[in-house]
């Protein structure tokens, strides 16, 4: 912490268990980058709305579909009674 220049000495001592820690080897470590996909934005163009629905879909077998953010703005043009 910045109050103590050598840290805080904790009371009871920090046990990581669990096979992964115990065979673990900072010589062989690695790690993988993952690169995220391109951020786009779409304008609807259609007129008088009253439902719409999205279909998300993946035409690669066994691959993930990573979907990180999605953002629906709209603006109430007129109320329906």
């Amino acid at each position: 912490t910045e109050e103590t220049p050598y840290g805080e000495i904790e009371k009871e001592p920090i046990i990581i268990g669990g096979k992964l820690w115990d065979s673990f080897s900072w010589n062989t470590f690695s790690w993988d980058v993952i690169n995220f996909g391109n951020v786009f934005r779409r304008k609807c163009s259609l007129k008088k709305i009253q439902m719409a629905g999205v279909i998300f879909e993946n035409n690669e077998n066994l691959r993930d579909m990573s979907i990180s953010y999605l953002s629906f703005d709209f603006t109430i043009v007129k109320n329906i009674k």
